[in-house]
């Protein structure tokens, strides 16, 4: 048994409710028949704080695990290749490369500018 394909077939009224800005009583601006520029703004700054608590999250949960990641790298270097010349002045200048060394405050504060330019940096 087959069914035929309805077709959708919207008129022009229909494109134009959506479509129609108009001013309602009490002088706040509609779009779209409800949509007010309030309700648009508010969505745009609840966008904003989920992004920023999101950008945050991503921040915070790779710092809440045990250890350092370079000193895990460095480990997983010596576990494969047995021996590293000058192990810990490598790690060192690694966690000055990646800012690892400087306070939370300042590794967050980097952070949210790197992603802010959208500079994501090095994959360790």
């Amino acid at each position: 048994m087959t069914f035929p394909v309805a077709q959708l077939r919207l008129s022009h009224r229909f494109f134009w409710h959506f479509a129609q800005i108009h001013e309602r009583k009490g002088g706040r601006l509609e779009i779209m028949g409800g949509l007010t520029w309030s309700y648009v703004i508010k969505r745009f700054f609840m966008l904003l704080l989920t992004v920023c608590l999101g950008v945050s999250l991503i921040f915070i949960i790779p710092r809440l695990a045990p250890g350092d990641p370079v000193t895990a790298m460095v480990v997983r270097m010596l576990m494969r290749d047995g021996y590293i010349e000058n192990a810990q002045e490598l790690i060192e200048s690694w966690k000055n490369r990646f800012g690892l060394n400087d306070p939370l405050a300042v590794q967050y504060l980097a952070f949210m500018r790197n992603v802010i330019v959208m500079d994501f940096g090095y994959s360790l």
